[in-house]
């Protein structure tokens, strides 16, 4: 069973392009779409326009790399935008909403 699709930057930790999401959802159509690559708190509300989530990691390690600390301060960062992009955008995401 699969339950999304995921699109990824062109390495490890590298930011995926809007176009390139955006080029993913038009194949993906309402189907649930991840960005799963260099979402970063400043990202995040740009990335969720189009995708319905984000998977993160090295936006919250101090270096920005798997090999740097977590910081809790940049987890509340990226967890407070989260949440003000919940409260100022729709209800659903944008899988739900072409369903």
């Amino acid at each position: 069973r699969c339950d999304a699709v995921a699109v990824s930057g062109s390495g490890g930790g590298r930011e995926t392009p809007v176009k390139k999401i955006e080029r993913f959802r038009a194949v993906a159509g309402a189907f649930p779409l991840v960005v799963a690559g260099g979402v970063t708190a400043a990202t995040l509300a740009e990335k969720l326009t189009v995708a319905d989530a984000v998977i993160a990691d090295r936006a919250f390690r101090d270096n920005g790399r798997d090999t740097g600390e977590v910081e809790p301060g940049r987890i509340k960062a990226f967890l407070q935008e989260a949440a003000a992009e919940h409260k100022g955008g729709s209800a659903a995401p944008p899988a739900a909403q072409k369903r």
